[in-house]
């Protein structure tokens, strides 16, 4: 996943600014890591704090259908959390060892900073493809199919009653009213293939189609948080909180970048030069 690039604040920021834009990264607004520290801050304590906030809130859902791909998720994200932190601990260790020769602390930083680099992108895969298996696994569950003995009723009803729009603005508007419906109409039309295969006969190009049927998932998934059937709303709601874990590895992992360059700053700082 690729950030679209933001100016961070100064290294003299408040610590608003400083978490303001922590905020931004999480969100996925920014990417540049902070850098720059005044050597006596932890470098990368506001950015853990969002991811934090994230990852607590995901733990803090029922996934239902989705527990065993959600709990993958957790366990990615509690080990990123750990890589980060233990290897921050080990870098500062080895940059302030006045013990070993200069060139040994630059090897051995450089060695944890490399192996590190690797585990948290690792570990960011590894939550990212988890989110997007219990995503698929909730969403089935939020958002069934049609029974067998429903679908030929349905797809009459909703051909109807989608017949009579005449304009695009219209069609987008009746798409989302039958999406929201919590009746065999309302999950055919949340089923991608059917509603695409319509828009298709009508003539629709497959930029419209697609926005077309993310619009009907995204209304259905939200009528379904309110549906009588707790086991579909919960799963809406499930459905949800995977964002919130990629907020929680994307803010994890830019805290990672913005304590590497703490680090390699203090190390410059720190370490002293060979004559």
């Amino acid at each position: 996943m690729t950030l679209p690039h933001m100016t961070p604040p100064p290294s003299d920021a408040t610590y608003d600014d400083r978490l303001t834009y922590a905020h931004k990264v999480a969100a996925g607004q920014a990417a540049e890591p902070l850098r720059d520290l005044r050597p006596e801050e932890l470098p990368d304590r506001g950015l853990l704090a969002v991811g934090d906030r994230f990852a607590s809130q995901y733990l803090a859902t029922d996934f239902g259908d989705a527990t065993q791909t959600a709990n993958e998720v957790s366990a990615a994200l509690a080990a990123l959390r750990h890589a980060i932190d233990g290897a921050t601990a080990e870098a500062r260790a080895t940059i302030e060892n006045d013990e070993l020769w200069p060139d040994g602390r630059w090897r051995k930083l450089n060695e944890k900073l490399s192996a590190t680099d690797a585990r948290v992108k690792q570990l960011v895969d590894q939550a990212e493809t988890a989110a997007i298996v219990a995503e698929a696994t909730a969403t089935l569950a939020a958002l069934p199919p049609v029974e067998r003995g429903e679908a030929l009723i349905a797809r009459n009803d909703a051909a109807m009653l989608l017949g009579g729009v005449k304009n695009d603005a219209q069609l987008a508007q009746a798409v989302q009213r039958l999406a929201q419906r919590d009746d065999s109409i309302g999950r055919l039309v949340t089923n991608g293939a059917w509603l695409a295969d319509y828009l298709a006969s009508r003539g629709l190009d497959q930029t419209h189609i697609e926005a077309l049927t993310a619009q009907a998932r995204a209304a259905g998934l939200q009528a379904a948080t309110r549906s009588l059937d707790t086991r579909r709303a919960q799963a809406a709601r499930a459905v949800a909180q995977t964002n919130t874990a990629r907020k929680a590895a994307a803010s994890m992992r830019a805290a990672w970048e913005q304590s590497r360059g703490w680090l390699d700053g203090h190390a410059k700082r720190t370490i002293p030069k060979m004559r």
